[in-house]
Parts: structure tokens; sequence; C-alpha cells
């Protein structure tokens, strides 16, 4: 079967956040800043009837999660363009609602976030005029588990 699920649901979010953090220059054009923050989401799905049949609900979402991490950044004049690399260590923990509930035809399926995130970032740039290049990563490990989360791209920019 091919084509939408069902369309027409009502559905309802909302992301509340907010960060804190203090630059201190290390020498030259290196900072350290560390940082605190709170992010709080939610999500609310009208029941349906999809197109197979099933009925589907999604009890109402909030979610909270908090963190604090430390960053590095530096920035270089190298040629005609600049080269910036930045690198960051967080912790994240969800404190209420880590686990997502769905009802399908009276079956429950659910997923859980764990509570405890530890990330790792790196991002390196090069911009020259209005084009730049970017690579920037991250790795992450779930404090309670084995869970691993990878994520990595290229970025090519044009600069209006």
């Amino acid at each position: 079967m091919r084509g939408p699920l069902k369309s027409g649901v009502a559905a309802m979010s909302y992301s509340v956040s907010a960060e804190l953090g203090r630059s201190f220059r290390l020498g030259g054009s290196t900072t350290l800043t560390p940082r605190v923050w709170m992010v709080g989401v939610g999500l609310s799905i009208d029941s349906f009837t999809d197109a197979v049949n099933s009925r589907v609900s999604l009890p109402d979402l909030h979610r909270r999660t908090g963190g604090f991490g430390l960053t590095v950044e530096t920035a270089q004049i190298l040629g005609r363009g600049a080269f910036a690399l930045r690198a960051s260590a967080d912790v994240t923990r969800t404190f209420h609602d880590a686990e997502t509930v769905t009802w399908v035809s009276g079956e429950r399926l659910s997923s859980s976030s764990p509570p405890h995130v530890a990330m790792a970032d790196i991002d390196a740039a090069y911009r020259r005029g209005f084009v730049s290049i970017g690579a920037p990563g991250a790795a992450g490990i779930a404090c309670d588990s084995d869970l691993w989360e990878y994520a990595g791209r290229l970025m090519l920019g044009i600069h209006f």
C-alpha cells in the first residue's frame, strides 16, 4: 500500500528552551564556555483510524530535559580565508516523560529515551569570501546502557 497513512489529523506541538553560559578567553582567539540548559517539549495528536483500519491514539507527551557542558572554540586566519574549530562535551538528563507510548488497535507500543546521555561534538569549518565548507560530527552514549549514537556530515555553504 502506498500513500499517506492518514490525512487531516490535527496535531499541536511546542518547544521552550533556555541556555546560560559565559565565555572565558584563554588566549588569542580561543574561548572556553561552560553552559547549562533546560528544554521543554510537548506533543498532542488527535486519535484516528488509519488507512488500514487500525485505531491509533497517542497520549499527550510533555518532556523536560536539561544538561551542562563545556565548549572550546578557536578561529585562525588562513591565507585569504578563516578556519574555525569548535569542540564540546555535554551531559543531558531527561527529567520527565522519557517514555513515548502509542496505542494501535488496542496494542501498546512504547519506546524510552535514556535518562542520561554523554555527548562529544567537534565542528571544523573553512570560509573564504561567500563560500564555506564544514564538517561537523558528534558521538554520544547513553550512560545507563551500551546505546551509542553517531552523526556526521559534510556541508558546503554559499553565504549571501
